[in-house]
C-alpha cells in the first residue's frame, strides 16, 4: 500500500520568473503612483497660478473703483476749477432719454471752456 504524497506546508518556493514578475509589478506601481503625483502638483501648481491671476485682477478692479469713487467725490466747484484751468475746451455729453445726445453744443452760464452737448 502506497502512502498519499504528503502535502507540503508553508509558502512554496519562487522561481526566478516570478520573482522579476514581482519586481516589474511593483515597480509598475511605483511609476503609477509617481505620476499620480505629478499630476497632483501639477494641478495644485495650476490652481496657484489661476488664484494669483485672479487676485491681480481683483487688486486691478479694486483700485479702479476706489479711482471711480475719487472722480465721484469731486464736487461741482472742483469741476468748474478743473475746467477753468483746461486750455482746451472739454466736451460733456449728456445721456437723455433713449441715451440720444443734444445736437448743438450749449455753454452752461457762459463759463469758457466746456461745451455740454
Amino acid at each position: 500500500v502506497q502512502e498519499p504524497p504528503k502535502k507540503k506546508r508553508g509558502r512554496p518556493t519562487l522561481t526566478e520568473e516570478k520573482i522579476l514578475e514581482k519586481k516589474t509589478m511593483k515597480e509598475q506601481q511605483l511609476e503609477k503612483q509617481l505620476k499620480k503625483l505629478e499630476m497632483k502638483i501639477e494641478m495644485t501648481a495650476k490652481k496657484e497660478a489661476k488664484k494669483k491671476v485672479l487676485d491681480k485682477i481683483k487688486s486691478k478692479m479694486m483700485e479702479e473703483e476706489e479711482d471711480d469713487e475719487q472722480l465721484d467725490s469731486d464736487t461741482d466747484e472742483e469741476i468748474r476749477e478743473i475746467i477753468k484751468k483746461q486750455k482746451k475746451p472739454i466736451i460733456i455729453v449728456n445721456k437723455i432719454q433713449k441715451e440720444v445726445a443734444k445736437p448743438k453744443p450749449v455753454r452752461p452760464n457762459n463759463e469758457s471752456g466746456a461745451y455740454f452737448i
